[in-house]
């Protein structure tokens, strides 16, 4: 799972899909002083029309962090 804003609301809905078993691998956000929230990783997104090029954020992210982003992709 993915999630789009790294706000308090994300903290809610990961509490949430964690009791439920469900993992969330990033979050997408345009704040870049946001760089985890509870242990995940927070990927920075340009403001593109509202689109999101998730192969290009994967690809970054592993450069980044020497990891990669586990995924359906």
């Amino acid at each position: 799972m993915y999630l789009y804003g790294a706000g308090g609301h994300a903290k809610v809905i990961m509490g949430i899909l964690s009791r439920m078993n469900e993992k969330v691998y990033a979050i997408f956000d345009d704040d870049t002083s946001i760089t985890d929230v509870l242990g995940c990783p927070v990927l920075h997104v340009e403001k593109n029309g509202g689109t999101v090029d998730y192969q290009y954020w994967k690809q970054s992210y592993a450069e980044k962090n020497s990891r990669e982003i586990p995924g359906p992709i």
